[in-house]
C-alpha cells in the first residue's frame, strides 16, 4: 500500500507539468489496452486521482477517450471502476468540460457507429490501408487488439495487430507494435484506421 500511495504521488506530481504528459498519458494508455484486469483497474484508478492535476482539455483529449474505453470493458469491475472515474472527471470540469467533450469531432465504426476515434488525435491522413486511403491515430478507443504478427508494409518489416470494432468485431485497421528502421519509429503505438471503415460524428 505505502509503494502504491508513492506511485500514486509520483505520477499526480508529474501531471503538473505538461511536459510529462505524452510520457505519462502513454503509460496510462498501454495499462488501458493491456489484457490484465488488475492493470486495468490501476489504470482507472490513476486516471481518476489525476483529474484536479490536469485542465479541461488534456481531460478530453486523453482521460475521457481512455475511461470509454475502459467502461466498454467485459469486465464488470474494470466497467464499474470506469464509471466511478468518469463521475470524478465530470464533476471536477462540470459543464465547461462537458461541453467541450460533447462537442468534439468523432470517428465511428461505419458498420455499428461505436465511436472509435477522436478527431484530434488524427496524425496523419495520409497513410495506404488495405482498402484504400487509411488514417494515423494517436489513439483509438472501444477497439479490440489482435495477435501480433509481422508484416511486410509499403515502409518495410512491422510487428502490427490488427484492430476491431468492440461491438461488432469489424476489423478497422491494425496497430503498429515494432518498426524495425528508425525512420519508421514514431508509428510504434499508434493506430492506423481504414477511411472506408470509419464514419465522422458530430461533425
Amino acid at each position: 500500500m505505502k509503494h502504491h500511495a508513492q506511485i500514486v504521488n509520483s505520477v499526480c506530481f508529474l501531471c503538473t507539468y505538461e511536459a510529462h504528459h505524452n510520457m505519462i498519458f502513454n503509460i496510462l494508455w498501454e495499462m488501458v489496452v493491456c489484457s490484465n484486469i488488475n492493470m486495468k483497474i490501476s489504470a482507472t484508478n490513476l486516471l481518476k486521482v489525476i483529474v484536479p492535476y490536469i485542465d479541461a482539455k488534456v481531460a478530453s483529449t486523453h482521460v475521457v477517450p481512455a475511461l470509454v474505453t475502459l467502461g466498454s470493458d467485459q469486465n464488470l469491475n474494470v466497467k464499474y471502476a470506469s464509471i466511478d472515474a468518469f463521475g470524478t472527471v465530470a464533476q471536477h470540469f462540470k459543464n465547461d468540460m462537458m461541453a467541450e467533450v460533447i462537442g468534439s469531432r468523432l470517428y465511428s465504426c461505419c458498420n455499428c457507429r461505436n465511436h472509435v476515434a477522436l478527431h484530434d488525435d488524427v496524425i496523419s491522413k495520409a497513410f495506404q490501408g488495405k482498402n484504400g486511403r487509411a488514417f494515423l491515430f494517436s489513439h483509438a478507443m472501444n477497439i479490440v487488439v489482435g495477435p501480433k504478427e509481422d508484416r511486410q508494409l509499403r515502409t518495410g518489416l512491422h510487428t502490427v495487430a490488427d484492430v476491431y470494432c468492440s461491438d461488432c468485431r469489424e476489423v478497422l485497421g491494425w496497430k503498429y507494435v515494432q518498426a524495425y528502421e528508425e525512420t519508421q519509429k514514431y508509428k510504434e503505438g499508434k493506430f492506423v484506421l481504414e477511411k472506408s471503415k470509419i464514419a465522422k460524428e458530430n461533425w
